[in-house]
């Protein structure tokens, strides 16, 4: 029999995927007969030591200025509107930032002048974060295809490519000349950066949504079949398994290199030793988490879906803050230093600052849908 609290989560996760898979996989059809919103692009921030860089629901790149949230540039992406939003996160390497749009476009942006050097546009949407190194580019497609662009001799065409047999919505990484991805055809794959042949594959119960990440030659990883895995990266092979979640893993996990914190729909975050697996401790937010959790120091600030950001000692889980800004978040959350920043779902980019205690102060708010975008009248979340 199942509990009535788990039961409700599995609800709750159900809803939570349903909306997802709704509004990815069928706006295209629908934005184009004008029936459908289209996407709202669920991306979160990046940072350097001067600015946030973010993209918003209405298709624009933003450079905003960390300390006092003046705008630096603005790029407007190309495309239609509901079309050129962005579902993955930046990646910034070196003084470029890497993404893609859900029309299809990939971008290299240089983040002084927010000039695009350039760009190249797939057939398909693009769901994924880039995984970027000094020679290559790796970014999936929708259309079930893993694409590797050599930055040096052919910036923004693909050198070679991988198929899978579904939908690629999980972000690659890259581990000495391997690329590794999940797809949603419940295989976590490894190629070769150089040909794209396949050098091992690992099979799951269930789709994999979420990006693997990497601490030493460890491999780990979530999927739909509610466990969460560690792999040896050279092999494939399998080294733990943790299956005590209710929930699917479909928000990206963060690590420190001790331990892998795995957010899940059931609304917990798990403290995990990467080299066993074993649980260390775990924290129930009682609403569902979609978006990665962030390293501040010894704190880690985890949002669920409901709006609530909670601050919390890495070393045990015990929370040490809240801040309840009432608006949804799918995001994932970026930092810098003690700041934290969170894209919602009401146009909004609120910076967070986290004090050493971990109470979090609210320290500017940004509206990426209103002629004037810092309300004169807000009054602060925490």
């Amino acid at each position: 029999m199942i509990r009535y609290h788990n039961f409700q989560h599995i609800l709750s996760s159900t809803k939570i995927l349903i909306l997802l898979i709704t509004i990815i996989s069928f706006s295209l059809i629908f934005s184009a007969c004008g029936q459908f919103e289209g996407p709202q692009g669920w991306a979160g921030g990046t940072t350097d030591e001067n600015n946030l860089y973010i993209t918003s629901q209405e298709g624009s790149l933003y450079a905003i200025d960390q300390i006092d949230q003046t705008v630096q540039w603005e790029i407007h992406l190309r495309g239609e509107k509901g079309e050129n939003t962005v579902y993955g996160t930046p990646t910034l390497f070196e003084s470029n930032l890497y993404f893609g749009g859900y029309d299809g476009t990939f971008y290299s942006v240089e983040t002084i002048s927010g000039l695009i050097t350039w760009d190249y546009t797939f057939d398909s949407p693009i769901i994924t974060s880039p995984a970027v190194n000094n020679t290559f580019v790796v970014v999936g497609t929708s259309d079930n295809n893993l694409h590797v662009i050599d930055n040096d001799l052919s910036p923004g065409k693909p050198l070679c490519s991988y198929s899978t047999t579904n939908q690629i919505w999980a972000s690659p990484v890259i581990y000495q000349q391997l690329a590794i991805f999940g797809s949603m055809d419940h295989i976590l794959r490894a190629i070769n950066l150089e040909d794209c042949e396949l050098v091992w594959e690992f099979a799951t119960q269930g789709a994999i949504v979420a990006s693997p990440i990497l601490s030493q030659d460890t491999v780990m990883f979530g999927s739909l079949d509610r466990s969460f895995y560690g792999l040896n990266a050279d092999t494939g092979k399998i080294r733990w398994r943790f299956d005590e979640s209710f929930g699917w893993f479909i928000g990206d996990p963060a690590t420190d290199g001790k331990t892998v914190y795995a957010p899940s729909m059931d609304g917990k975050l798990y403290a995990l030793d990467v080299l066993t697996g074993t649980k260390k401790w775990s924290l129930d937010t009682n609403d569902a988490i979609v978006s990665s959790p962030v390293l501040i120091n010894n704190l880690l600030a985890v949002a669920s879906v409901e709006g609530k950001v909670h601050i919390v000692s890495s070393n045990n889980g015990q929370e040490q803050g809240i801040c309840n800004l009432g608006e949804e978040i799918r995001s994932d959350l970026s930092t810098f230093k003690n700041h934290v920043y969170v894209k919602t779902e009401a146009h909004s980019i609120i910076a967070l600052q986290i004090k050493e205690n971990g109470n979090p102060d609210e320290i500017w708010i940004y509206l990426t849908n209103e002629d004037d975008p810092i309300p004169r009248d807000h009054i602060p979340a925490c």
